[in-house]
């Protein structure tokens, strides 16, 4: 049997190890092939969290694919590409965005299907950047994938394309389109890859992560609890790709107002990425910044801030001091000073996370709409009820155009303006 059909039979029958190991097997055999087989190998290694080992099948393949199989070099570059954006190295993943744009130009009779992976990858590092320009990338992406022969390769780029663009969808606020792509994705992804697979789950990930947002929680909690049963089958409990789903179900649990739940969780995924990746991570920071917001909510401010001091750092050092996660750690930090009472370190840090998320999510996403709520009630307690008025009315706006009706964020925005009106009756000046 072809050793490269061999080992993707043995991935869609999620015999992953066995398939890492007739991949090992075929690359001394098929010396032709090693390209390919050492890609194929490369992305198991990744679903099996190792990597360190994935990166360097991903370079083996890049150097020996550059000349004669080009796409087998491109798809290498795009597994490092990938890589180095999860872990935050992102002008690694520039780097590696280049040298694959100007492989890709200097051969002639591209694969549409390699070329629409490429330019998923890029849109996702304009993605992280705040480059405006991402979403066309992604965009792109799912417009060549949809043009490419049909087959179960084609399911496989489509549906992680859509994917990739239904995230430029949920940053911004534009949850029906996230949503939509995201379930024209599933049905790709369980033709291409398999009902069960790992890549299911990430599409269940993500279109629980657009209900959770938008207010859908007993949706969001559906796709998530299906996505960590296929996640906990195929791998067993602790592998990082767990982590990632129970990181999104304390966020779930946050917004319901299950602190205690969130709790749980949120340590469960912190430890495992620990063990995983190591403390200085961008997935543990990300981790500690959510775990944060819990801990405050359970009326610990001194661990919450801990965990935020040991994040922020890292944040700020591997995705730049204007990223969206900033500003997210940042609402955090003036959350908990808010609630001790120190108004101007939380008016503060407000004011710097609203400037960063509207320089990155742009004026109507709902993330602005909290942080102006949350703005909004620290100036209404310092007095200035007229910019406080002003601020919550934005609040209300946005979140009343992106979100459910009772989305708590909403709630918490209404209330803060009546607070406001209340406040401005009994005002002499007023």
């Amino acid at each position: 049997m072809d050793p490269v059909l061999l080992v993707r039979r043995l991935r869609r029958q999620l015999r992953l190890r066995e398939a890492v190991a007739a991949a090992t097997d075929a690359i001394d055999r098929a010396p032709r092939r090693r390209a390919e087989l050492l890609v194929e190998r490369g992305e198991l290694l990744v679903l099996l969290g190792d990597d360190g080992a994935a990166d360097e099948d991903f370079v083996g393949a890049a150097i020996l694919g550059a000349d004669h199989d080009q796409a087998s070099a491109l798809r290498a570059a795009c597994g490092r590409i990938g890589l180095a954006r999860f872990a935050g190295r992102l002008d690694a993943a520039d780097v590696l965005l280049q040298w694959a744009k100007r492989l890709a130009a200097s051969k002639f009779g591209l694969d549409p299907l390699v070329y629409a992976q490429l330019l998923q990858e890029g849109g996702l590092c304009r993605l992280e950047r705040n480059d405006p320009a991402a979403p066309d990338d992604l965009g792109r992406a799912v417009d060549l994938a949809a043009r490419g022969p049909a087959g179960w390769r084609r399911d496989r780029v489509l549906a992680i394309a859509l994917e990739g663009r239904a995230s430029a969808h949920r940053i911004r606020g534009d949850f029906a389109a996230a949503r939509a792509d995201l379930d024209r994705a599933l049905p790709l992804a369980r033709r291409g890859f398999g009902r069960a697979s790992p890549e299911v789950a990430q599409v269940l990930n993500a279109r629980g992560m657009v209900g959770k947002f938008a207010g859908a929680f007993e949706d969001a909690a559906a796709d998530y609890r299906e996505a960590l049963a296929l996640i906990e089958a195929a791998f067993g409990p602790d592998h990082p790709e767990m982590a990632a789903i129970l990181h999104n179900v304390s966020g779930l649990d946050h917004a319901r107002g299950a602190f205690a739940a969130a709790e749980t969780n949120a340590r469960h995924s912190l430890e495992i990425r620990r063990r995983a990746f190591g403390e200085d991570h961008v997935a543990v920071a990300l981790d500690r910044s959510g775990l944060a917001s819990i801990l405050d909510r359970l009326g610990r401010p001194d661990e919450a801030d801990e965990q935020l001091r040991l994040a922020l750092p890292i944040l700020r050092e591997r995705l730049g001091s204007g990223h969206r996660e900033v500003a997210v750690a940042l609402n955090n930090l003036a959350a908990i000073a808010h609630g001790r009472g120190d108004l101007a370190t939380a008016e503060r840090h407000y004011r710097e996370a609203l400037e960063i998320k509207l320089a990155t999510l742009g004026p109507a996403a709902p993330s602005v709409g909290i942080t102006l709520s949350n703005l909004a009630s620290v100036v209404r307690r310092r007095g200035d009820l007229v910019e406080a008025a002003e601020l919550a009315d934005r609040a209300i706006a946005i979140l009343a155009a992106t979100v459910a009706a009772n989305h708590p964020a909403l709630r918490a925005a209404t209330a803060n303006r009546q607070r406001v009106a209340a406040d401005s009756a009994t005002d002499p000046d007023g």
